[in-house]
């Protein structure tokens, strides 16, 4: 467990500075009874079977399922539709914190949080927001399969797909949550039946706004202001993992008003900075920035851009570089540009698969864990740098 990146002093003052001392005394007790307390008992009880479960191969036995025409003939569209379905769920409940799905019998259908391989670590966390969030007896019920137990809105709605990420996070929301849009808007061509979409009661604003971009308000919506839904039946979209060839050029296609001429006109060179984030910030930035600058890079806070300018400012870019971070999310707005991602010593994968469906260049360049944040080796960077521009 990384507690220098979790506990360093550095990223105390910064929440410090941006939350006061009582929040950030609640957040450290929080964290540490997540990390050590409530992380492996989870772990645990899932290892022994609670909550009771579907998996996917039951879930598609056992339930009505849909599955999207393909784009066009290419094996990779063959595949992308053999692995997205949408399947409905009779008498379904609805965990408006997490998006999680119960059937009448209790049981978690683990494709509303998880990939189908990979239940408890995707499972964890989500679930260990409700003890939080709901309480201890709320969770209880939940492990234990009692599901009647927990109390619905009364003006529930049938044929209801909750369109909530497992964690508030503009990655997660666009890599995992968006793209069942494209599975409903199939799913409607095909039944003629329209779902109502379950919404987070106070979206802020990128989530709003992209949920627009991307053909959302097409669809009737809900705000979830309760606990729990009963929907008859729940529509269930395949989880995506990760970002497939068809569906990056579905984001695209869906945002093609706001393209331009990007496609002809890809010139832009981009630094994502993570200077006001909490963590994974560059520690030597001002080094990176005057290096990059000799290439044509342009920094962007993409916190402080609405959604509309971030996909304009991808769509036009040919190369970007950035630390690991959800900014590098809007990567699936690009075409054919070069990626280079920035890593201490927590290195993942999540972009360099997407990029890779997407057929993009990717270098993953490593550098020094500086607590919570990262110290790039800037002759390094100029070497790749100068690999993926004139």
């Amino acid at each position: 467990m990384r507690f220098g990146t979790h506990l360093s002093a550095r990223k105390i003052r910064r929440k410090l500075d941006a939350s006061g001392p009582l929040d950030t005394g609640r957040a450290g007790v929080e964290l540490l009874s997540r990390k050590l307390v409530f992380t492996p008992l989870f772990a645990t009880l899932f290892e022994r079977g609670y909550p009771p479960s579907i998996p996917r191969h039951r879930l598609l036995d056992e339930s009505e399922t849909f599955r999207p025409e393909p784009i066009d003939s290419s094996a990779t569209d063959a595949a992308f539709d053999e692995d997205r379905f949408v399947t409905l769920v009779p008498g379904g409940r609805i965990l408006a914190g997490s998006g999680a799905i119960f059937t009448g019998e209790g049981e978690l259908v683990v494709e509303s949080l998880s990939p189908s391989a990979d239940r408890s670590a995707y499972t964890t966390i989500p679930l260990i927001d409700h003890l939080f969030r709901d309480g201890p007896r709320f969770v209880t019920d939940i492990f234990t399969g009692d599901v009647h137990s927990l109390r619905p809105a009364d003006d529930s709605t049938g044929l209801l797909c909750p369109l909530i990420p497992r964690y508030r996070n503009y990655y997660h929301w666009t890599i995992e949550t968006l793209p069942k849009l494209r599975l409903l808007d199939a799913f409607g061509d095909e039944t003629g039946r329209e779902p109502t979409l379950l919404v987070p009661a106070d979206p802020p604003a990128w989530m709003r706004d992209s949920l627009r971009l991307l053909g959302g308000e097409d669809f009737p919506i809900r705000h979830a202001r309760e606990p729990v839904y009963d929907a008859d039946p729940t529509v269930v979209p395949s989880f995506a993992g990760t970002v497939t060839g068809a569906e990056h050029r579905w984001f695209k296609r869906q945002t093609s008003g706001l393209r331009g001429d990007a496609d002809t006109d890809r010139s832009r060179r981009i630094y994502v900075s993570r200077a006001g984030a909490r963590e994974r910030r560059v520690h030597n930035d001002d080094a990176v920035l005057d290096a990059l600058d000799d290439y044509g890079f342009e920094p962007y806070r993409l916190e402080e851009l609405p959604v509309a300018e971030q996909v304009r400012l991808f769509a036009e870019a040919e190369a970007v570089v950035g630390p690991h971070g959800a900014g590098l999310s809007n990567i699936v707005y690009s075409d054919d540009v070069a990626v280079v991602e920035l890593f201490g010593s927590n290195v993942k994968t999540n972009f360099a698969r997407i990029a890779e469906a997407a057929g993009f260049e990717y270098h993953r360049l490593e550098g020094r864990q500086d607590g919570p944040d990262i110290e790039v080796d800037v002759s390094r960077l100029r070497e790749t740098v100068e690999q993926i521009v004139d």
